[in-house]
C-alpha cells in the first residue's frame, strides 16, 4: 500500500463508503482496476445518492470555514452521487482488484475516527 497524490476519476466507481466518528473512508476501483481507499479526516458531513455507478469526476472545492467539499459526479448524468465535506484528503493505492471491498479491508477497518472494532 502506497500513498498517491491524486487519481483518475473518470470511468472508476465506488465500491462502498464507511463513516466512522469524524471520518470517512471510499473504497474506489479505477476504470483500470487499481484499488484505492481515499480517506476524510475532520468528516463533518456525507451526502450520498446512488453509489454504484460509474464516477465522470471528482471535484474538489474550498470552503469558508477553511476546509473542502469533496464530489463524486456520476457519468451518465454528470450529476452528485457522494458529497463529503471535509479537511484533509489521503488517497492510498492499495493494489489491483480481486473482489469488492479489497481495498477498504487492506487499508483497515479496526479503527475509524478512534473508534475501535472491540469498543
Amino acid at each position: 500500500m502506497r500513498e498517491i497524490d491524486t487519481f483518475s476519476p473518470h470511468d472508476g466507481h465506488i465500491e462502498s463508503v464507511v463513516i466512522g466518528i469524524g471520518q470517512a473512508k471510499v473504497s474506489f476501483q479505477t476504470w483500470d482496476c487499481r484499488e484505492l481507499v481515499l480517506v476524510f479526516d475532520e468528516a463533518a458531513e456525507v451526502w450520498s445518492g446512488a453509489v454504484l455507478t460509474d464516477i465522470s469526476d471528482f471535484t474538489v472545492v474550498e470552503t469558508e470555514n477553511g476546509g473542502f467539499s469533496y464530489t463524486f459526479l456520476d457519468a451518465w448524468d454528470n450529476v452528485p452521487v457522494l458529497r463529503i465535506a471535509a479537511k484533509p484528503l489521503k488517497i492510498y493505492e492499495t493494489g489491483q482488484a480481486q473482489r469488492e471491498d479489497t481495498a477498504l479491508f487492506d487499508v483497515g477497518t479496526d479503527y475509524l475516527g478512534g473508534q475501535s472494532a472491540k469498543e
